[in-house]
């Protein structure tokens, strides 16, 4: 989805990549994280879900959605509670469930 590739992935188990971010393992078990490279900036959460929203064309119908959780004050604590289940909305249930 990013066509002109400002996006990059490191996983969770590349401890220098994140470390060279300034992001701890256990903050990226737990939270999404965004890295702005020019900025130093550093996003969690719903923070970054908004800027990675904000830089993908696919997703920025999302953008004010996120924005809008976010400036409520009710974002973080919605992703949050999405990202503890996240293996219960990831699991496929047999036909039928």
């Amino acid at each position: 989805m990013d066509a002109r590739g400002r996006i990059g992935f490191s996983p969770v188990s590349d401890a220098a990549g994140l470390a060279r971010c300034g992001i701890s393992p256990e903050a990226a078990c737990n939270r999404a994280q965004v890295y702005v490279v020019p900025t130093g900036q550093r996003y969690e959460g719903i923070h970054a879900l908004l800027q990675v929203a904000r830089t993908l064309p696919l997703l920025w119908p999302l953008a004010p959605v996120f924005w809008l959780a976010a400036r409520l004050g009710f974002g973080q604590a919605a992703y949050d509670w999405f990202a503890r289940r996240r293996y219960l909305f990831s699991r496929r249930l047999p036909p039928g469930q």
